[in-house]
């Protein structure tokens, strides 16, 4: 048994051994941050920024060095990261004690602090309107609100765009790093406007309203006749000898059919009201059309109220 302890021993340290190897070897090395240095110097000077910077940052996650700290803050600079710039070349003043570069980045820190975006959170209703910066030389897309847009100091315009809806225009001065708000609620654009000799006139739809508003209260009435008649059958159909019979049933349909009487009235009288007040709107406006067209009515309404048509012609 002991033999057999210590072969399990054995290969478990060459087992732990050989897992370390390995990891040590996945580890980037320094040639790995030096070809990182290449690649990305090689894309700085053909004026890929972008890839020099991805370069640089992979360099400088093996090797953190202040030279590497440099090349950052000047790739991001070229191309316009302002605050990334600030951020690695403040970072670079208090590691390096390369005086030449130090002095570089003295004379460009104070240009790039005067030049910190300003932010402007703009909403909008409806969502998802273009937003754009408006200068004197271009006009520069930003994206669609809601959103976080970074704008250069200074004096701003911006404008919100959506289809159908009139465009919005925001104004105003921002100081370096100044966060801004702008909500607005942009207006639907003006249906076209109606030609001479198109569409109704407004004594005609006047007209036409009154006239429907009129004939709605005339079914009302005549609905409100019919629930009269049933309540009023009920009445002189009870049968007072009946199991459950009683005086105060009979008032209650009673009062049910001088209920539905009263607002059978009111309903005829208003709905005559304004549908011969439409009529006569339509009649006006038909005689003082010069073509030969003529207004023509017909209104139809049973007793009951069952039956209702409308009709015009022009």
């Amino acid at each position: 048994m002991p033999r057999i302890s210590h072969l399990l021993a054995l290969a478990t340290l060459l087992l732990c051994l050989s897992f370390s190897a390995t990891a040590l070897a996945d580890q980037p090395s320094t040639a790995d941050a030096l070809q990182h240095i290449r690649s990305g110097n090689d894309a700085f000077d053909e004026g890929d920024y972008e890839t020099a910077y991805e370069h640089y940052l992979a360099a400088h996650d093996i090797l953190p060095e202040q030279a590497i700290r440099y090349r950052l803050g000047q790739s991001a600079m070229r191309m316009g990261q302002v605050r990334n710039a600030i951020y690695h070349f403040e970072a670079f003043l208090q590691e390096s004690e390369d005086e030449d570069r130090l002095a570089r980045v003295q004379e460009w820190l104070p240009e790039l602090r005067a030049n910190i975006p300003a932010i402007v959170t703009v909403t909008t209703r409806p969502e998802g309107a273009a937003i754009f910066s408006i200068t004197e030389e271009e006009e520069v897309g930003l994206g669609r609100s809601p959103g976080e847009f970074e704008v250069a100091p200074g004096t701003i315009r911006l404008e919100a765009r959506a289809p159908n809806y009139e465009t919005d225009t925001f104004e105003a001065t921002a100081e370096p790093g100044e966060e801004l708000t702008w909500g607005t609620v942009l207006t639907p654009r003006d249906a076209p406007p109606v030609e001479d000799g198109e569409g109704p006139s407004t004594l005609t739809i006047a007209g036409w309203t009154s006239t429907g508003l009129g004939v709605a209260l005339l079914a009302t009435g005549g609905a409100f006749s019919f629930l009269q008649m049933q309540s009023t059958n009920l009445v002189n159909e009870y049968d007072k000898q009946a199991d459950g019979a009683s005086r105060g049933e009979l008032e209650a349909f009673r009062s049910d059919a001088e209920t539905y009487h009263g607002i059978a009235r009111i309903s005829y009288v208003a709905g005559g009201v304004l549908a011969a007040t439409g009529i006569g709107l339509l009649v006006y406006e038909g005689m003082q059309d010069d073509s030969d067209a003529r207004v023509s009515l017909s209104v139809g309404l049973t007793p009951d109220g069952g039956a209702l048509t409308l009709g015009g012609r022009f």
